[in-house]
C-alpha cells in the first residue's frame, strides 16, 4: 500500500513532533466489503505503510505499534461509497511523556 499524497504531506509537516513522541500507535481501518479476513489484511498494510513512511521520517521504530481494527471501528456508515471511504484510513495515536 502507497501513501496519498495528501497522507504523506501531513506526516512531513508533523514530523518533528511525530519524532519527539514517546509512543505512537497507527491503527488500520477497512470498510465492510468482503471477508474480515482480508479486511484485517488490508488494515494491517495501511498501517505498515505509515509505519515505514515515519521511520522513513526519522521515528525510530521501537516505538512504533501496528495494529489491525479491520472493518470493527466504522466512522461512517458502509451503506454507501462515502461511507465506506471515510473508514478506509489510517488512525495514529500519539503517547507524550
Amino acid at each position: 500500500t502507497t501513501l496519498s499524497a495528501d497522507a504523506d504531506r501531513a506526516l512531513r509537516s508533523d514530523a518533528s513532533a511525530l519524532r519527539a513522541a514517546t509512543r505512537i500507535v497507527i491503527v488500520g481501518n477497512a470498510d465492510s466489503q468482503g471477508a474480515e479476513a482480508g479486511n484485517q489484511r488490508v488494515a494491517l498494510l495501511r498501517a505498515e505503510s505509515v509505519a515505514e513512511a515515519l521511520q522513513g521520517l526519522g521515528v525510530a521504530h521501537e516505538r512504533i505499534s501496528v495494529q489491525a481494527a479491520g472493518s470493527a471501528r466504522p466512522l461512517s456508515s458502509n451503506d454507501s461509497t462515502t461511507g465506506r471511504k471515510d473508514n478506509r484510513r489510517v488512525d495514529l495515536f500519539i503517547v507524550m511523556r
